[in-house]
């Protein structure tokens, strides 16, 4: 028993018609060690400068993600001396510190008198 279509036709014929002209169209293939790199190197070769600026871009965003998710983990890492108290003040009481430091730094140098003999 074979299956016809309405038609009168067999549901294969068709089929080989399109598989018989596919093998004429195109060439064997090569066996050899050589055929993965030499059909890589062929679809290089096609490949225009647009595929390969989307590639680095690619590469470049994933490596910028990378940095970033570098850099957010490093907040969260304990450091390793203790905080100063400067975090903890307010914008006053560094103000004021700092205040504090220009005074002294401002305080000018009066060498010993050493009743004006020179060696």
């Amino acid at each position: 028993m074979s299956l016809r279509f309405e038609n009168g036709s067999e549901p294969g014929r068709g089929l080989d018609a399109v598989f018989a002209s596919y093998r004429s169209a195109c060439p064997g293939v090569d066996p050899s060690a050589g055929f993965m790199p030499e059909l890589w190197k062929r679809i290089d070769a096609r490949r225009g400068i647009t595929s390969k600026l989307r590639i680095y871009a690619r590469n470049l965003a994933t490596a910028a993600a990378t940095a970033c998710l570098l850099i957010v983990a490093l907040q969260f890492v304990p450091f390793s001396e203790p905080r100063t108290s400067v975090d903890s003040m307010s914008y006053v009481d560094v103000l004021g510190a700092d205040a504090e430091s220009e005074v002294v730094a401002f305080v000018s140098y009066m060498p010993p008198d050493d009743g004006g003999v020179q060696k």
